[in-house]
């Protein structure tokens, strides 16, 4: 039973992906940071350039990881801080507080990570249907050898 995956494995590609997606969303965050309070309608001070630096930071450390080894708990947290990164974008769409240009701009980026999301859980060790069809193998070889 595998507990990481390599780095030729098919969660590389998305976590690559991800890397890149967060990296350039980080890079523009910080680039156009005096014209997103005007531009989403949310006024945050610093907070822009701390969620650009840890895109950016984030970004570096998923192209890391898409080179070596991956464990299960660790695809997890990955796709852990991705749906909450979605959920997040959810209650910032309902809570009325975005331009209509920001709900554009935070929607198209929460479906952005919503598919890393499924790809790297589909991708990712012991996940969807494979991980029910080896517990369901297990359960079987188990009732034979006993």
């Amino acid at each position: 039973m595998p507990t990481s995956v390599q780095p030729s494995s098919p969660l590389a590609p998305w976590l690559r992906g991800n890397a890149i997606f967060s990296s350039l969303s980080g890079v523009a965050v910080l680039t156009f940071r005096a014209d997103l309070p005007r531009l989403l309608g949310v006024e945050t001070g610093s907070l822009y350039v701390a969620v650009g630096a840890g895109l950016v930071l984030y970004g570096a450390h998923l192209w890391w990881l898409a080179s070596r080894p991956v464990s299960r708990a660790r695809a997890l947290s990955i796709i852990s801080g991705d749906v909450a990164w979605v959920l997040g974008s959810a209650v910032l769409l309902v809570s009325g507080r975005l331009t209509a240009a920001g709900s554009l701009i935070v929607a198209a980026a929460a479906v952005a990570v919503a598919v890393f999301a499924v790809g790297q859980w589909r991708a990712s060790p012991e996940s969807g249907r494979r991980s029910r069809n080896r517990r369901r193998t297990r359960r079987r070889a188990s009732k034979h050898s006993g």
